[in-house]
């Protein structure tokens, strides 16, 4: 401790000290080495912004890998210490920390020294076109789809042995909860869901949104989560056909908006009136 800051002393130099759990949780900042309990060994990720090192106190490191870095919904924009998110190949959707922005709520940096490095606020806000954050995804004979990225609770990967069939409709067990599965091309031409679904022999996990509405799931298997996408609806022109809230042009090509809400209402419908009746 210098001074009531923690630090770490990396060969010559001595390091200020960020956790993590601290940053993403302001009321529960702790300083390991205060406590009589403090583990023996941290992981520390040594960080560097602004030409100012600093370490970064993490819970376990998994993995480095190559990610396209894609921008933040509206919803999180604002928060300083995610700078995008990703993909990961497990579909889950990952955020991407600032190393900057934490530097400064870490009191590493002040926040003056560190504007001047960033754009500013007019420039960011004229660069940015804003618009409906969106999940693209691989429909059925290579279509291309699209659903809005909050009527998705979930991203997951289910391994196809996992699946069971319970009276005629296929099944997984998750968290706790059976999960109803459907994919979304019988969603679209049947209405509900069908039987179990028609899966190959491959070893590949499948794909699944999860949709949740009234304390009711739905797992919706896609052929393959492509994307995740911030576009204006202006253009989008009317539906064709049930369950689809519109169409445009996205990446240059022509994607279908699914309407999670009216594909997945005769499933919740279901489930609550089954609900019922076990409970008669």
């Amino acid at each position: 401790m210098v001074r009531e800051a923690a630090v770490y002393r990396l060969r010559r130099e001595l390091l200020p000290v960020v956790w993590l759990t601290a940053e993403l949780a302001p009321g529960r900042r702790t300083h390991a080495i205060d406590e009589p309990d403090r583990p023996d060994v941290v992981n520390l990720v040594v960080l560097q912004a602004d030409n100012v090192k600093f370490a970064l106190v993490v819970d376990e490191v998994s993995d480095m890998r190559e990610i396209v870095v894609k921008p933040l919904s509206r919803y999180v924009r604002g928060i300083p210490i995610f700078a995008g998110a990703t993909i990961t190949g497990n579909a889950r959707v990952a955020l991407i920390l600032d190393v900057p922005g934490l530097a400064v709520r870490g009191n590493v940096l002040s926040e003056v020294r560190n504007r001047s490095s960033l754009p500013t606020e007019a420039s960011v806000e004229a660069t940015h076109d804003p618009g409906e954050a969106l999940l693209l995804f691989a429909g059925p004979d290579a279509a291309r789809m699209a659903v809005r990225l909050s009527q998705v609770k979930r991203l997951e990967a289910f391994s196809r042995a996992s699946i069971e069939c319970v009276g005629g409709r296929a099944v997984v067990q998750y968290v706790d909860d059976i999960l109803p599965l459907a994919e979304v091309g019988r969603l679209l031409t049947e209405g509900c869901a069908g039987s179990r679904p028609s899966l190959d022999a491959s070893d590949e996990p499948i794909q699944a949104l999860v949709y949740s509405k009234n304390g009711r799931q739905v797992g919706v298997i896609v052929e393959q989560v492509l994307d995740t996408i911030e576009q204006s609806l202006a253009d989008m022109r009317p539906a064709t056909r049930r369950g689809i809230a519109g169409s445009l042009v996205i990446q240059g090509r022509v994607t279908e908006i699914l309407d999670l809400d009216v594909l997945c209402a005769e499933i919740t419908a279901r489930a609550v009136s089954t609900d019922a009746g076990v409970a008669a």
